[in-house]
């Protein structure tokens, strides 16, 4: 007996990936604001270090290129809709 349809199954499938990946880029920032303030420091240069750990990744491992350009593309996205849900609250 099949209790979801199989395009249903793959939506649900296809959604926590999304999810669990959005999950890991909000983890992974709350780590380096939350490092930069127990440190006292300004969490500008712990980003300009994981930018330049980025890069020596693609330029010494070619074919981790397109996992970094993900992870890149997710962080922005995320900053995108913090930025979204910060002016929003502003606004009300």
């Amino acid at each position: 007996m099949e209790i979801l349809p199989s395009e249903m199954e793959a939506l649900g499938i296809f959604g926590s990936i999304i999810f669990s990946a959005f999950g890991l880029a909000e983890f992974f920032y709350q780590t380096i604001e939350f490092i930069a303030k127990q440190l006292s420091h300004n969490s500008s240069y712990y980003w300009l270090a994981t930018a330049l750990i980025a890069i020596l990744i693609l330029y010494v491992r070619d074919d981790l290129t397109r996992y970094v350009v993900m992870a890149s593309f997710l962080m922005i996205v995320r900053w995108i809709l913090a930025g979204f849900a910060v002016a929003r609250s502003h606004s009300q």
